[in-house]
């Protein structure tokens, strides 16, 4: 089978526009994928600064909890002597005032 000049022109054009788009898929296969990458690195780095700052917070909190335990227990103190002095009884909180 012979091809006149036109046709094998045609088909050299064909065969470049074929190798462009195959190489236009590869390339894009290939940014696709370095995106999910950077994506996947950023969410990561994202997710570790987090629980870093998490981890922050909660070493933070827990002093702050026990100084609120003890601040409680300072407010409740003179109370809590008040009835260790009385031995104890059970008397109104108006006989208390009395004194």
């Amino acid at each position: 089978m012979t091809f006149t000049r036109l046709e094998h022109c045609t088909l050299i054009v064909m065969a470049v526009v074929e190798v462009i788009y195959a190489v236009a898929a590869t390339l894009w296969i290939v940014v696709v994928m370095a995106a999910l990458c950077v994506g996947f690195v950023v969410i990561a780095k994202y997710r570790k600064r987090r629980r870093r700052v998490n981890r922050l917070l909660h070493a933070m909190r827990m002093p702050v909890a026990g100084a609120t335990a003890l601040s409680k227990v300072v407010v409740e103190l003179p109370r809590m002597l008040i009835e260790f002095s009385d031995g104890g009884t059970d008397r109104s909180s108006a006989s208390r005032r009395r004194r």
